[in-house]
């Protein structure tokens, strides 16, 4: 399980909202602390007041978008965040503005997290957690990275995730064929001997998924490796 921090500001005012709403209705049972849960409350209001305001204040004065940065993402939670009052503005302003909400909000999820009760249904009704993408092998492309390793051999990377590993096929100059296999996440080419000492050869290589002993998935872009004899 991850968490989530929403990443637009709407959507992490949305999020605050959800998690104080529920939040009640967990907190004795996660143990968390019931002056940090205070502040996060205390937080949500604070962020919905200046994230509303946004339009209204940004045609009274200047430096309103700072002041909402700094509630969220200050590093410094002494801080506090002063806004001047618009006289078109009818909300009243909060006085205890501190910096850090997003800080705060972060400790308190992991708060949540370290708790011997805390369920993957608790993390859901808090919104909390980062959606699980559902893993289909037949989606899978490997993103590989070539490089001229030790001895001036191909070196290829490749993410492994959820997958056995993948096999390679290799273009020496006569067309691409099955060349072999990998179940780590780094192959080194050591089947093919390097060309004389001094001759340059261009080698090619593309890459595709196992899963269960078959090949899925999409081959990978094409990886150009140049390979030079050594002297």
């Amino acid at each position: 399980m991850k968490k989530l921090i929403e990443r637009q500001d709407g959507n992490f005012g949305n999020q605050l909202g959800h998690f104080c709403d529920s939040i009640d209705n967990y907190s004795t049972l996660l143990g968390l602390n019931s002056g940090k849960v205070s502040q996060i409350k205390l937080d949500r209001g604070n962020f919905s007041y200046v994230y509303a305001g946004i339009d209204t204040y940004s045609n009274y004065g200047s430096g309103v978008i700072e002041n909402k940065n700094i509630l969220r993402l200050g590093k410094d939670s002494n801080v506090l965040v002063n806004i001047v009052q618009p006289p078109q503005w009818p909300t009243v302003i909060p006085t205890d503005m501190k910096a850090g909400i997003q800080t705060r909000f972060s400790e308190i999820i992991d708060d949540c997290f370290k708790s011997p009760n805390f369920t993957k249904a608790i993390g859901e009704v808090l919104g909390i957690l980062m959606p699980e993408t559902p893993f289909v092998p037949e989606d899978g492309k490997p993103i590989v990275t070539g490089k001229l390793g030790n001895g001036g051999l191909p070196n290829l990377t490749a993410p492994k995730g959820k997958y056995e590993g993948y096999s390679v096929y290799k273009d020496s100059g006569s067309g691409y064929k099955y060349y072999d296999k990998s179940i780590h996440r780094d192959w080194v080419d050591q089947r093919e001997a390097l060309p004389a000492a001094g001759v340059a050869k261009t080698w090619k290589y593309k890459l595709i998924y196992l899963y269960q002993d078959k090949e899925v998935g999409s081959f990978s872009s094409e990886i150009i490796i140049v390979v030079i004899g050594n002297i």
